[in-house]
């Protein structure tokens, strides 16, 4: 789940920084691409692994809002999903 967490995280930060280099399309070129390769291999790592060890991979964190929890969890059948998205978007990221 942790590499699934840092997928997200590289997404983000990836489009902060394309946002932050609109100004410098040579530079925008190479970090927009990269961060979105750089996000579907961290991605596809879990997924892979539950889709083929057939395990569910979960997150829960509690706070203090009543009735509150976040939580996510990633089963074969959600695998099987992201594998293709990740696998899609890595492709042809530009």
């Amino acid at each position: 789940m942790n590499l699934l967490i840092l997928s997200f995280v590289i997404f983000l930060s990836g489009s902060v920084l394309s946002l932050c280099l609109s100004g410098r399309p040579k530079f925008l070129r190479i970090a927009g691409p990269a961060s979105v390769v750089t996000g579907c291999l961290a991605g596809i790592v879990p997924a892979i692994v539950s889709l083929v060890m057939g395990t569910n991979d979960f997150l829960r964190v509690s706070w203090q809002i009543p009735f509150g929890s976040l939580s996510l969890e990633m089963d074969p059948l959600s695998a099987l999903f992201a594998v293709a998205i990740l696998f899609v978007s890595s492709l042809r990221p530009a």
